[in-house]
């Protein structure tokens, strides 16, 4: 018997590949850019959203008169969410539905992002960037996958690449967006 190195073994009959899985003949690809679209704008926000609160903290801390380490909170608070529930959202997902818990993150992400906006209390705000993390958890944990599934086997690295593509364009638009709405919108929190 032949011994088979790594390039020649063929690993198929172990997780099965897409032509053995049940309907994999049945899969219709064509759609597939409308969903990287769809994705890819629930990704530029989450990721727009994780960055472009870090230039507006010593503005937040003058408006709402309290300081700079209670201000960080709000970025400390959203991150926090994100990464602790990334995991069990992708679960959900598994359990539930892909499409179903990243249309329920997006809305929770945008309620919460419209309460941000409404904020009174730097406590307040940080108990709405806790509610939209979570919405953006539940959206950045199943994009991938959705992403995947969503696209044929050969095309799957490009498309991976591109909602990646998306992840760095939002963390480095994020700052340079904050940086825009500070200075030419004129936010007063105390007086809303």
């Amino acid at each position: 018997m032949k011994e088979l190195t790594y390039k020649e073994t063929d690993y198929t009959d172990m997780i099965g590949s897409e032509e053995t899985k049940p309907g994999a003949g049945n899969i219709d690809y064509s759609r597939k850019w409308f969903v990287m679209a769809a994705v890819g704008v629930g990704i530029l926000l989450g990721t727009i959203d994780a960055s472009i609160i870090y230039i507006a903290l010593p503005t937040l801390a003058r408006e709402f008169n309290t300081s700079f380490s209670t201000v960080q909170w709000v970025a400390h608070a959203y991150m926090l969410t994100l990464s602790t529930l990334t995991l069990t959202m992708g679960r959900l997902g598994d359990m539930f539905g892909k499409k179903q818990i990243y249309i329920t993150g997006v809305v929770v992400f945008s309620i919460g992002s419209f309460l941000c906006g409404i904020s009174q209390s730097i406590y307040w705000l940080i108990g709405c960037r806790v509610l939209e993390a979570s919405g953006a958890a539940m959206s950045s944990a199943l994009g991938t996958a959705i992403i995947i599934e969503a696209f044929p086997p050969h095309e799957r690295g490009k498309a991976i690449g591109a909602g990646g593509a998306f992840v760095s364009f939002g963390i480095i638009a994020g700052p340079a967006i904050g940086g825009i709405l500070i200075n030419y919108i004129n936010l007063h929190y105390n007086n809303c």
